[in-house]
């Protein structure tokens, strides 16, 4: 009808998770969703091929909305490597080592008509915010991890200046907003080594999110309101920071089938009696620290809910995954556990 405005395309935002860590790729695919049906907005997952099956994140991806396009980059080269290489160094390389297709990515959409609007990147890709700026537009960090994090990352590269030893050797405790007190012991291992990589890359990390326009949490100002607060006074030293969680998978069928399996035998149990045992998507064990944690647990008595995956002899080989075939993490168990530790109780 002649007169009438025609309607705007909707936004179309590219989205950079990490391929190996779950925990930070189930989030973003949670934030595509809510990005499409909340903001109308189209989305172009770009996902890291790690060489591998790939079969844990191409199970995640069935069934997303057709608004979501998922883009597959090639794999790239890890043989340079040291073999101890932390999983952090190795995805945050890996990553870098990916910006190539990126840019070819991001000039495909482009010459589609579907251009990026805004690029949406993970820690572990904090150097794609100058493909961003590249390509003209803007640049989102998603934090999956917590806002209290995030302002301890903010305070890490002064803390780093001002210390002359190791952090474990500091006298005075490190006071987060809300007035939470950690000791250097409460640090993460991965930053209490301060001539380590990783606390390097730490460091350069907590200075280069800086440059973000903006910064999106998966949390919610209810739960951590004083460090929402905290990193609004920093303003415009810190990008401007938005709650958009809590940003939870749905869990299919079968999985809800079996994780009110385990939520009814928890309800069963008297008030803080169970022992949880997780260390991630990304936390690796050896076949013998394996073994030891779950003889730890047996020996104990303490009623636990473990929540395994099979054990790697290095974080290489969990971030590759070079094993040819799944293999069930049971099989690694002592002889007898499951029937010496099971609990009807």
């Amino acid at each position: 009808m002649e007169g009438t405005p025609r309607s705007q395309p909707p936004h179309n935002i590219a989205l950079l998770p990490p391929p190996t860590f779950l925990g930070h790729l189930i989030p973003f695919i949670e934030l595509a969703k809510k990005l499409v049906f909340q903001h109308n907005c189209t989305i172009t997952l770009i996902i890291l091929d790690d060489g591998s099956s790939m079969k844990p994140q191409k199970s995640l991806l069935q069934g997303l909305p057709t608004t979501i396009n998922t883009v597959f980059l090639p794999p790239v080269s890890t043989d340079d490597l040291p073999e101890n290489a932390s999983a952090e160094l190795l995805v945050s390389i890996c990553l870098t080592r990916s910006f190539p297709a990126l840019r070819d990515t991001l000039t495909s959409l482009k010459e589609l008509g579907t251009s990026a609007a805004a690029l949406v990147v993970d820690l572990f890709a904090i150097d794609a915010i100058d493909i961003a700026k590249q390509f003209g537009i803007a640049a989102y960090l998603f934090h999956v991890i917590a806002t209290y994090e995030l302002s301890l990352s903010v305070l890490l590269p002064k803390l780093d200046e001002s210390c002359t030893s190791e952090y474990r050797d500091m006298v005075d405790p490190i006071t987060l907003p809300g007035s939470i007190v950690l000791s250097p012991e409460d640090l993460p291992d991965s930053l209490k080594e301060r001539n380590s990589e990783v606390h390097k890359w730490a460091i350069y990390w907590c200075n280069k999110f800086l440059e973000a326009d903006g910064v999106m949490v998966n949390s919610f100002l209810e739960l951590e309101l004083e460090a929402f607060k905290d990193l609004e006074r920093r303003l415009p030293g810190v990008p401007p920071v938005y709650p958009v969680g809590p940003l939870i998978r749905t869990a299919t069928e079968a999985e809800s089938d079996a994780g009110s399996e385990c939520v009814k035998w928890l309800n069963d149990q008297p008030p803080k009696s169970v022992l949880f045992v997780s260390f991630g998507s990304g936390g690796t064990l050896s076949v013998e620290q394996f073994k030891e944690l779950a003889l730890g647990l047996e020996m104990c008595g303490q009623r636990f809910l473990w929540v395994v995956r099979t054990p790697q002899e290095s974080a290489a080989d969990a971030y590759l995954n070079t094993q040819s075939t799944v293999e069930d993490p049971l099989d690694y168990l002592p002889e007898g556990f499951l029937e010496r530790t099971k609990r009807e109780d």
